[in-house]
Order: structure tokens, then C-alpha cells, then sequence
């Protein structure tokens, strides 16, 4: 097993650790991430998240696909409009002329799957209210409404209610609460969480498999893998935005209250959800074998022991 130590040098995985939450840019450029309030919360007090946080420089409002498009500007990389791999958040993929002239020198594995349950795939144009031209997953479906608000639907079809909206001149999608009466003598942990997770399909295992060995054995890469299947109850996925007709409790105020009013039903949601995410983080450490050196597995990042001890001393992350 080759080590991070190895594979990538200290100054750029303290690099790693400042970028590795899919925000690139905070400290590019002399821009920084608005961190007051609802950035740090993520949440209004309604319980859907704030489209307040954005990143700043010199004062001005800016995405970070923007963000992105000045960074290449700066480089002298015309590399067209950038891909948004994660179309909640509106988050940009850092391509390879900007890792190289960075320097970085991580890489994460993970699935082309959205949050919405569609595939990163057959990229398409789409302009952002700054006018930005970025490119969305061909899965992407969308509309916009008559006040100017964007609306997109789950796994990409139509024939359901839609489950996010990014409000006139926002920066990225809310999601919208799709709760049906509840009913607590039929609430159904499993229906609950079988919903939400499934167990890695063949498909998924051979991408996995195979992109962990290119780049494995074509780069430098320490390579990160962002499994993110080991969560409880993350508030941000409650309300199933990939799934069509989503049931139980997907009100986010509501399933705080249920914490202490139906601990038996989130009880049950948690074990279900602990059984299949361990059977697939056995199955991903099958597909990608001893070449990852970092797992995420939730909000907290699973090193391997060796290296646990000398991050802890010298980044205090672990």
C-alpha cells in the first residue's frame, strides 16, 4: 500500500484537507468563503438551506463556477465552459490544466451519480442567472417558472413532482419539501431508508474498479476515495431529493422533532442505513482494493493507520 507520505508531499495534503469538501476556490485568487450564518449552518430556521452562501472577493457575490472561470483566466487556460458535477450545489469539476498548474495532487474516486440519482453524462449547456455557461449532465431537467425560479427534478423525470428550486438570481438549489400527511401507525423505517440507499450495482463496481486502477497506475495521485455512505439522518438528503414520490417523514423540522418524538422509527432508519453501508464500503474496498489512501466515508475523514497518527500531529484534522 503506498502511503499519502509517499505519494503526495505534506504542503500539497494540507492542500488536500482545505479543498477536499468540494470547495475549491476559498483561498484562490484572494478570494475567501462566506462563512456568517446561514453559510455555516446550511439551514434557515424553516429548515430548508439558505441560498445566502456564496464566495466573495473584493466584495462582490460570485458562484463557484465563476470562481472557476476567473481562476483559468488567470492561468491562461481556455478550457471552454466548466462541467457542474454536483447540480445542488452547483459545484464545479476541477479539470486537469487547473489541478497540474495548482499543483494539486489528489484525486478523488467517486461515482458519476448526482444527488438527484442521474448520471453525470451527455454534458449539455445551461446559463447561470450571472451568465456564466457552464455544462449540466444531458440528464438534467429543469424549469423555469414564471417568477424566475428554477425548478429540477428528480432522477431527472418529469413525471414527478419536482424535488429542488433555485430561487431568481440564487447560486445553487433548495430543496422542496414533498411531505405527504403523515400518517404514524403506517411509518415504515425500511420503506424509509430503501428509498434513499441501495446496494453498489455490478455497473458500479466496474467503474470504481476501473477508474481507481487508471489512475493508479498512470498518475501521481493520491487518491481519495468519496465514498460518503457511512451518514445518519443527513439533513441535506431527508427530504430524498432523487427520489420520485418520496414517503415518511421528509420534512426537515419535522424530522428533527422525530429525533425525540419517534425514536423507534429513526432508530430503525439508522440500522437499515448502517446495514447497507457497510455491505457496500466492503464491496468498494473489493473494486478499489489497497490503491485509495483516503476514504470519506461521512463528515469525518477514515485515514489508514499508519498515516493517522503523523496527519493528526502535523494537520490536527484526524
Amino acid at each position: 500500500m503506498t502511503s499519502i507520505k509517499s505519494r503526495c508531499g505534506f504542503k500539497h495534503v494540507r492542500k488536500f484537507f482545505r479543498l477536499s469538501k468540494s470547495r475549491s476556490f476559498i483561498q484562490f485568487n484572494g478570494g475567501e468563503y462566506d462563512t456568517t450564518r446561514e453559510s455555516q449552518t446550511c439551514y434557515s430556521s424553516s429548515g430548508s438551506r439558505s441560498s445566502s452562501g456564496r464566495f466573495r472577493r473584493n466584495g462582490r457575490d460570485r458562484n463557484s463556477t465563476e470562481y472557476l472561470r476567473q481562476i483559468q483566466k488567470a492561468l491562461g487556460i481556455n478550457e471552454g465552459s466548466v462541467k457542474v458535477y454536483d447540480p445542488f450545489q452547483m459545484l464545479a469539476e476541477v479539470e486537469e490544466p487547473v489541478r497540474k498548474s495548482l499543483e494539486i495532487d489528489t484525486f478523488g474516486i467517486q461515482l458519476p451519480r448526482t444527488v438527484f440519482g442521474y448520471k453525470n453524462e451527455n454534458w449539455k449547456p445551461f446559463t447561470l442567472f450571472d451568465g456564466t455557461e457552464v455544462r449540466m449532465s444531458g440528464n438534467f431537467e429543469y424549469d423555469i417558472l414564471d417568477n424566475g425560479d428554477i425548478v429540477q427534478y428528480p432522477q431527472g423525470n418529469r413525471n414527478a413532482p419536482p424535488s429542488a428550486i433555485m430561487p431568481k438570481d440564487g447560486y445553487y438549489f433548495d430543496s422542496i419539501i414533498r411531505q405527504e400527511p403523515i400518517e404514524d401507525d403506517k411509518l415504515d423505517p425500511k420503506e424509509w431508508a430503501d428509498q434513499m440507499y441501495s446496494i453498489y450495482t455490478d455497473e458500479d463496481l466496474r467503474f470504481l474498479e476501473e477508474t481507481t486502477k487508471w489512475y493508479y497506475e498512470n498518475t501521481e495521485y493520491a487518491l481519495i476515495g468519496n465514498f460518503w455512505g457511512g451518514n445518519f439522518g443527513d439533513i441535506a438528503q431527508v427530504p430524498g431529493l432523487a427520489v420520485l414520490h418520496p414517503k415518511g417523514i421528509r420534512d426537515q423540522k419535522e424530522w428533527y422533532m422525530s429525533l425525540v418524538t419517534r425514536k423507534d422509527y429513526v432508530k430503525e432508519i439508522f440500522q437499515r442505513t448502517l446495514e447497507i453501508g457497510l455491505e457496500n464500503l466492503k464491496l468498494y474496498q473489493q473494486a478499489t482494493g489497497d490503491k485509495i489512501d483516503v476514504i470519506v466515508i461521512s463528515g469525518r475523514i477514515l485515514v489508514h493507520k499508519p498515516v493517522q497518527s503523523i496527519l493528526r500531529k502535523r494537520i490536527g484534522v484526524v
